[in-house]
């Protein structure tokens, strides 16, 4: 079989390049692998981007609400106590 040799010679020359996955993954994983990406290439054809956003539509509005302690918070005085300095100076 042409495509099984090709999965093996594709799972050997991933774990020699690659020793991370060596790690992890035997040549009959990798080669596991490698056949369930190519079936799910096969099944789903790459998707352009431009029509994925047509499809998707434009994002949504984000919603911004004003409520009363966002309001009082707006008009108070900083107070540098609370600020988040690593080393605050002594005469603050």
């Amino acid at each position: 079989m042409r495509v099984d040799r090709e999965v093996k010679d594709t799972a050997a020359f991933v774990l020699e390049n690659a020793p991370q996955i060596r790690a992890v993954h035997s040549k009959e994983s990798m080669k596991k692998i490698i056949e369930r990406q190519r079936q799910a290439a096969e099944e789903k054809p790459p998707e352009n981007l431009v029509d994925a956003m047509q499809r998707d539509g434009p994002a949504p509005v984000p919603v911004i609400t004003l409520s009363s302690d966002v309001q009082n918070r707006l008009t108070k005085p900083v107070d540098p106590s609370l600020l988040p300095y690593l080393y605050r100076s002594p005469a603050i």
